[in-house]
């Protein structure tokens, strides 16, 4: 299983089947402080974290992937990458690719997680 992070602005990749967008979770980006910082650093990580859509969203997000992406099949037949959308592709869609990632981990293998728009 591979886990995407992009931004819509910079356009949806062609081979994908599904997304979670999230641009309904607050946007670090107009935190000041959190704008310019790393995208995987620890305050943006905390900043999200410590709102209850984020953490509503995640388990949604992380049923999601159990209910519908069964870690057998994962292991049958290559499936399209699971990307997680915001508006630019830096803080909260990194978040949750990063987060659903450690979650996964172990259980769907292999697991990638990749950033587009952090070019990583």
């Amino acid at each position: 299983m591979q886990l995407l992070s992009f931004g819509y602005k910079n356009g949806t990749p062609a081979s994908v089947d599904f997304m979670f967008d999230a641009r309904c979770l607050p946007n670090p980006h107009w935190v000041s402080e959190l704008r310019r910082p790393q995208r995987r650093d620890a305050p943006v990580a905390a900043f999200l974290e410590g709102t209850p859509e984020t953490q509503e969203w995640f388990a949604m997000c992380a049923t999601t992937c159990a209910a519908g992406y069964p870690a057998s099949a994962c292991r049958i037949a290559p499936i399209s990458p699971l990307p997680s959308a915001c508006t630019g592709g830096q803080h909260r869609s990194v978040y949750l690719v990063e987060r659903l990632g450690r979650e996964l981990r172990g259980e769907f293998e292999p697991l990638s997680v990749k950033h587009r728009d952090l070019g990583i």
